[in-house]
């Protein structure tokens, strides 16, 4: 049941269990997430965020989908492992059929960028952009926007529309003193 309330305990960033408080039920254990470099950072290798009777699970490289209907027996129902476009990738965020991720060529360089996701078929989720590299920071998604913090030059904050998912426009930025 999608209204069902849920919290994560956040067992020294090595794991992170989710509970139904409906019950007491530990729902998921998610291992492997870890927060690196200075300043503004993204969380990679890992991540999980839920939307409706849906949790999405990022390891890495893979992303899992979890029916999560039943609170009490979830059930892996989709599967995207993408090397090329979502590597060292941590779930920022989900928004209508999109889930926003933070992608690092290696796991901790502070080089990080950002990738869309569409979930809009849950069983067959599908990497559609990745905007490379380069201190690009995602800080959340409400569609058609994602928000973004540049830490290179110049520095700043950026606003993507996402209506065109493979092809994102710049439609407004503010730049750092």
């Amino acid at each position: 049941h999608s209204n069902a309330p849920y919290v994560m305990v956040d067992d020294t960033e090595i794991a992170k269990d989710w509970y139904d408080l409906t019950d007491g039920t530990m729902l998921l254990r998610q291992r492997g997430i870890w927060r690196s470099g200075n300043g503004i950072t993204a969380e990679r290798g890992g991540g999980i965020r839920i939307q409706g009777n849906y949790a999405y699970i990022f390891t890495n490289y893979a992303l899992s989908v979890f029916d999560i209907s039943t609170p009490t027996a979830p059930v892996k129902v989709g599967y995207l492992a993408d090397y090329v476009n979502l590597p060292y990738t941590g779930i920022i965020g989900v928004s209508g059929n999109y889930l926003l991720a933070s992608v690092a060529p290696d796991c901790c360089n502070g080089n990080d960028g950002w990738a869309l996701v569409d979930i809009s078929n849950p069983r067959s989720p599908k990497a559609v952009y990745n905007n490379g590299y380069g201190h690009k920071v995602p800080l959340g998604i409400n569609y058609p926007y994602v928000y973004i913090w540049v830490d290179g030059s110049p520095p700043g904050f950026r606003v993507y529309d996402i209506s065109t998912p493979a092809s994102p426009t710049l439609v407004g930025s503010i730049a750092s003193d």
